[in-house]
């Protein structure tokens, strides 16, 4: 989902959780979680990738989940944040 929103807001890139598919078979499963740490784990990897500087990195979010990701990143901004995020 987040690729085709992506496209359509002219972002170069977008990192989301991904589904398993084996020789072209959705298994219902999921690769690595976009979701609390795993966020950091893709994001640090893709940085890596891109040969990104993890320096320059914005993050925009609204729930406490994204903490972890918040405090890896040099620009984290809470967006109408929930109850625990906003404390």
């Amino acid at each position: 989902m987040a690729e085709p929103i992506g496209q359509m807001l002219e972002m170069d890139f977008t990192l989301s959780t991904r589904p398993e598919i084996i020789d072209g078979i959705y298994t219902g499963k999921v690769r690595e979680a976009c979701f609390r740490e795993g966020k950091v784990e893709i994001l640090n990897k893709f940085l890596d990738e891109q040969g990104f500087n993890p320096d320059k990195t914005w993050f925009y979010s609204d729930s406490q989940n994204d903490l972890p990701l918040m405090r890896n990143c040099d620009h984290p901004v809470a967006v109408h944040p929930d109850q625990n995020l906003s404390l």
